[in-house]
């Protein structure tokens, strides 16, 4: 009798797998600020694109640069995040988004990170996307060590990027 029990409950159990899964995972907002600092430590040297969009309209902000860090900041009564990235001559493209009301880590169906969605109060997301979609513990020792005592750190110049980790 057991077995023909799990008979019946096998062939639902097959059914939810096959469903479609969201592996997108919204943040609260009073968990930003430490999901930003932990995602920019995982993600940092990543090659990534900012994208803007407002209604129909869509564009590119920055094309394929490394992701430097993103944090968050109170200016004015209202909360921005902040997006430094590191461009092609070593130069800081920092992308502001005010007014962030919703933060979204996206993710594919088998949990590697694709990027984040940051949803504005008037209506406009701005969104991160990796070039390459990925686990973070899959890359480790990939990317060359950016800690490297040797040089000075870009960090050292954003006193809004910098964190004691390079000390």
């Amino acid at each position: 009798m057991q077995s023909t029990k799990r008979n019946q409950h096998e062939p639902q159990a097959a059914n939810q797998a096959l469903q479609p899964r969201s592996g997108d995972v919204e943040v609260p907002a009073s968990e930003w600020t430490s999901f930003l600092d932990s995602f920019s430590l995982q993600h940092e040297g990543w090659l990534a694109t900012i994208s803007a969009t407002s209604g129909p309209q869509k564009s590119v902000k920055v094309r394929n640069a490394r992701l430097e860090c993103i944090t968050t900041t109170e200016l004015d009564e209202r909360r921005h995040i902040r997006i430094v990235m590191l461009g092609d001559d070593n130069d800081h493209l920092i992308h502001e988004v005010s007014n962030p009301v919703g933060l979204t880590s996206k993710r594919n169906l088998s949990g590697a990170d694709e990027g984040l969605d940051i949803t504005c109060a008037d209506g406009s997301i701005t969104s991160l996307r990796f070039r390459v979609a990925a686990v973070p513990e899959t890359l480790d020792g990939v990317l060359t060590d950016m800690h490297s005592t040797d040089t000075k750190h870009p960090y050292e110049a954003l006193p809004d990027c910098g964190r004691n980790r390079y000390e």
